[in-house]
């Protein structure tokens, strides 16, 4: 959690030094264990937590089935305060939740067809998840590969905590895709590389912004060698990189991934806000 928060505290920071801010933030932690590994009720009470605590503003959840907890638990309370996500999904857009989506439900699955249709290859097999991002991102997916000319020859859906994947890679192999495309929150895509392993089959593999998993733990890394995913982070955007250098500076460390950079947005969007 650590480069999220310092990120978000690096741009209140400048904020108040600036001016934009009349007064120092004070940044309030709440922590909920939301889906897909707890449950969406666990998120909307941190949230509850949050403005009862008289918060003006609240960045999170993160993830699309989270965030549109929120929306529906917002419309039956009085208390409406901003609300910003990274969520992807279009359909949590309210009065007072907005999103700084790192990716998108609708825009990824069109970049990653185009991604797989660049490489030659013609065949998908595709894997998403039971959930609101894995059934949104694939409704896309399909008009994106329509698009692209690219043929679906195997739809698999798979449970968000699914741990074993050995039947599903095996339907896969049985149809013999050029490519196989992975949609979710991501916690299965980390299970399918041993049972590729398994059974000595390493074809293409392309999976959504799931992907910045891989950032966060040393073993999510080591989860998804072999597979091409959607990002946010250019090493070659000059804001990007002068922001990391006042944050290393600030903060002692440096993080070259999307994590503190979607996070100082976060927090630069709230104090203008």
């Amino acid at each position: 959690h650590r480069p999220f928060l310092d990120g978000i505290r690096l741009a209140f920071d400048e904020a108040t030094a600036s001016g934009i801010l009349d007064r120092p933030a004070q940044l309030i932690v709440k922590e909920a264990e939301g889906l897909p590994r707890g449950d969406a009720a666990a998120v909307t009470r941190a949230w509850q937590d949050l403005v009862d605590a008289g918060c003006v503003g609240i960045i999170g959840p993160m993830i699309s089935d989270n965030a549109l907890a929120v929306k529906q638990y917002m419309a039956t309370t009085p208390h409406k305060v901003p609300t910003l996500t990274w969520a992807g999904t279009d359909e949590q857009y309210d009065e007072y939740l907005f999103g700084f989506g790192n990716g998108s439900l609708t825009e990824e699955p069109y970049i990653i067809a185009e991604g797989i249709a660049d490489r030659g290859l013609k065949t998908i097999g595709l894997v998403f998840e039971r959930a609101q991002c894995g059934y949104e991102y694939t409704e896309f997916f399909l008009d994106a590969c329509r698009r692209e000319g690219l043929e679906v020859v195997h739809t698999e859906a798979v449970g968000q905590a699914d741990r074993d994947m050995t039947a599903t890679v095996a339907n896969l192999m049985a149809r013999k895709p050029d490519a196989v495309a992975y949609f979710g929150f991501g916690l299965p895509s980390l299970e399918m590389n041993a049972a590729l392993a398994a059974v000595g089959w390493n074809p293409p593999r392309f999976m959504c912004t799931a992907f910045i998993l891989c950032y966060l733990i040393p073993e999510y890394m080591r989860g998804l060698q072999g597979w091409i995913g959607a990002d946010q982070y250019d090493e070659e955007n000059l804001v990007t990189q002068a922001m990391q250098s006042r944050f290393e500076e600030r903060f002692g460390y440096r993080q070259e991934n999307c994590v503190p950079t979607l996070a100082y947005d976060c927090g630069h969007v709230l104090a203008l806000g």
